[in-house]
């Protein structure tokens, strides 16, 4: 687990490299980017108790010594996959190093006795951005996300590397298409930055929970017919993987100091 500081560093200093691709982006949407920085483990299903203990006292470390630039929302899926979520607000944020702030504040002994909890209890891990995109995503009124729609299911497409600009424009079209059928059903568009096999789209969903989130579905692919059916087809053409899988927000292991909304994961 100590290894996982150097690990993000690493991974902020390089995405300074893509800064220009952010800005290009966020101007053909019309509408702000957000960036975030994700840290997955894969936890061994024999040892979710001792994770999340080790995670608890983490997160109370960073409430404890006011560690207001580290905040994080944690999202499970079903697989045992923990994802910690962190907005970058900008690419200055980017050069901070909060987690050396962190262990001047405990001290090394104690910082180094905490992420020693994390020992045996998961098998990988990795660091990746992804950047929310609000002009290829679909919020009706009334169905914004709450803090009882903790539910996520998470639609993934590995695009072929060479329909990039066609996997954009099928983007815009199923936004499009969801506006004109007036979809009760929202999704957030995310694409994948350093640390994915670009290019690469997750469209995230939102519930109370699975039975919700199916009964809605199963109006909404009714509700598309035909039109729906047909831009599938053609999304799937051009796609080299697909994969989705459920989850959920973890507001237990999250740490928002200020009790922030979260919502825009």
């Amino acid at each position: 687990m100590k290894g996982k500081v150097l690990v993000v560093v690493l991974a902020v200093l390089i995405v300074h490299v893509f800064a220009w691709a952010l800005a290009a982006q966020e101007e053909e949407d019309k509408s702000p980017n957000k960036m975030f920085i994700i840290h997955e483990d894969v936890v061994k299903p024999s040892m979710v108790a001792e994770y999340e203990k080790a995670t608890k006292g983490l997160q109370e470390a960073l409430g404890k010594h006011g560690m207001t630039n580290l905040k994080n929302v944690v999202v499970q899926n079903d697989e045992m996959v923990y994802s910690y979520v962190s907005e970058v607000p900008n690419m200055a944020a980017l050069d901070e190093r909060p987690f050396a702030e962190l262990r001047k504040k405990m001290g090394a002994e104690a910082f180094d006795a905490m992420f020693d909890e994390y020992a045996g209890t998961y098998v990988s891990h990795r660091d990746y951005m992804m950047t929310l995109r609000p002009g290829l995503s679909y919020t009706p009124e009334g169905a914004a996300d709450s803090g009882e729609m903790n539910f996520r299911h998470f639609d993934m497409a590995h695009f072929n590397p060479s329909k990039d600009d066609e996997a954009r424009e099928l983007a815009k079209e199923w936004v499009t298409l969801y506006e004109n059928k007036k979809s009760p059903m929202g999704f957030r568009t995310y694409t994948g930055g350093i640390g994915t096999n670009t290019p690469f789209y997750m469209w995230v969903s939102w519930a109370k929970d699975a039975a919700d989130f199916y009964a809605q579905n199963a109006k909404n692919r009714e509700l598309l017919g035909e039109a729906g059916d047909d831009l599938w087809e053609r999304s799937l053409a051009i796609t080299d993987k697909f994969e989705h899988n459920n989850g959920r927000i973890r507001p237990d292991l999250s740490y928002l100091p200020k009790e922030e909304e979260m919502t825009a994961k």
